[in-house]
């Protein structure tokens, strides 16, 4: 009888070593999921407090940080041409006055009704017009795109009707 007496106290040993064990990685687990979460909050930390330092000190960062404002200036300007080659591609450019997408050589913005370039007027022949439009500008004739509140062409306001 002792012989499975020791089994039992053996077996009873070893499930209690596993669950130890389980308890013990699991709560391992739990601590590196608490220090990943911390790595990321000391990361967009150290992110701020460089953007800040930059936008403080872009103009005179001082020698040990003059490479890295160089580096960070070059990207941006890279940044830069990028958009604008996304823009020509897409065929369109920002409105200066409201931000808005408007379609690559028209005079005016369709959103806020500004001028885009003002020493010369779009031909309405030429504007980019939507494929099969729901409405003509009353003043040129151009074609309007959907829900446009002011004409490409000539800047007239439209007045729905």
């Amino acid at each position: 009888m002792a012989f499975f007496e020791d089994i039992g106290k053996k077996i009873t040993q070893t499930g209690q070593d596993a669950l130890t064990k389980t308890k013990n990685m699991t709560e391992a687990a739990r601590l590196n999921g608490m220090i990943s979460d911390e790595d990321r909050k000391i990361t967009q930390m150290l992110t701020e407090i460089g953007k800040v330092y930059y936008n403080l000190n872009s103009n005179d960062p001082g020698d040990e940080y003059t490479s890295y404002i160089s580096a960070i200036k070059e990207s941006i300007a890279k940044k830069t041409q990028f958009s604008e080659q996304v823009k020509k591609l897409k065929g369109v450019e920002k409105c200066p006055h409201c931000g808005q997408d408007v379609p690559y050589g028209v005079a005016f913005c369709s959103s806020c009704g500004n001028s885009i370039k003002t020493p010369q007027q779009a031909d309405p022949a030429s504007a980019a017009q939507p494929e099969q439009p729901a409405q003509r500008c009353p003043k040129c004739g151009a074609a309007l795109a959907e829900n446009a509140s002011f004409c490409v062409c000539c800047g007239e306001k439209i007045v729905e009707s």
